[in-house]
């Protein structure tokens, strides 16, 4: 029994199969895939009707865009980096002005012809502070502070005005508008316009400047030092190489014996102390360590006052 159709017989048959056997198979080329974008993994994910997956592709996205964010140039963290880079950029260039502006103020000192100084100097160095502001001065001292010295030296510091031709050391009237002191008029009447500022060298660790004064009234002079404690620490901190004049607030002097020496000091958070001694009773010092005060005694000992 037959469904209609015809039958092909064995003879066409295997003529077929040898047509199809000659037949070239040429494979198809793989269509071309488009660049997956973010719309694009949406829009597939979206047809596919996959909650899962479009949260993972949202995820993804918005962690992606987090780091774009994060590394883009107007990023908060890379602002606050520019800012920061700028900032210590200005400040070194601004370090690098000053201490050109400092060695450039450096007087020269002819053979010879070393100034004045109270007590033996193993060296003598000049400031021209013509025409300089009040403050620069008081930093420009701080560089003595890192000098490397031999063992057991005094350097002296001095400052000059350049006037008519020539210059002039200051006297210690000078001084105190120089830093904006407001020492006591009662003390300041009994102070010689002599006086010597300087920096002693002992080891390796200790460089401690001090300021000599000279006075020929002990009893106001004494008065005024104690009425002069309440601002000193600040009135001095520069010429003293110290930065940080608040570690010294509500901080009161205290009395102590120091090598037979009466002294007074104030003993700052941080470490620094101001130090005040009369190791005679018309010499003041003024330092930060005691072996300053134990170096220009010895000196004041041994030899007679050098002017």
């Amino acid at each position: 029994m037959t469904d209609g159709t015809p039958k092909q017989n064995n003879s066409e048959q295997a003529s077929v199969a040898g047509k199809k056997s000659q037949e070239t198979v040429v494979p198809e080329k793989p269509k071309p895939q488009a660049n997956r974008t973010f719309f694009s993994d949406i829009t597939e994910t979206t047809n596919a009707n996959d909650p899962v997956v479009a949260q993972q592709i949202f995820d993804e996205a918005r962690g992606q865009q987090a780091e774009h964010e994060r590394r883009s140039p107007g990023s908060r963290k890379n602002l606050f980096f520019l800012i920061g880079t700028g900032v210590l950029l200005l400040i070194g260039v601004a370090i690098i002005l000053w201490g050109i502006s400092v060695k450039s103020s450096l007087v020269d000192i002819l053979p010879g012809k070393n100034p004045e100084s109270l007590v033996y100097a193993e060296e003598h160095k000049g400031i021209d502070i013509t025409g300089i502001a009040d403050f620069d001065i008081i930093r420009a001292t701080s560089v003595f502070k890192t000098e490397v010295h031999d063992k057991d030296t005094i350097e002296n510091i001095f400052f000059v005005q350049k006037n008519n031709g020539g210059q002039t050391q200051i006297q210690s009237n000078d001084l105190w508008e120089l830093t904006s002191s407001s020492i006591p008029k009662s003390l300041q009447r009994t102070l010689n316009p002599f006086f010597m500022y300087g920096w002693y060298s002992g080891d390796s660790s200790t460089r401690a400047p001090f300021l000599l004064l000279v006075t020929d009234d002990f009893n106001n002079a004494f008065d005024g030092m104690i009425e002069w404690q309440q601002d000193i620490t600040f009135d001095l901190a520069g010429l003293m190489g110290i930065q940080n004049t608040g570690q010294f607030h509500n901080v009161d002097f205290a009395r102590d014996i120091s090598s037979n020496y009466e002294i007074y000091h104030a003993d700052g958070s941080e470490g620094d102390q101001i130090i005040y001694s009369f190791i005679r009773e018309n010499i003041l010092i003024i330092t930060t360590d005691t072996v300053a005060i134990d170096e220009v005694s010895a000196r004041l000992a041994n030899r007679a006052l050098v002017r």
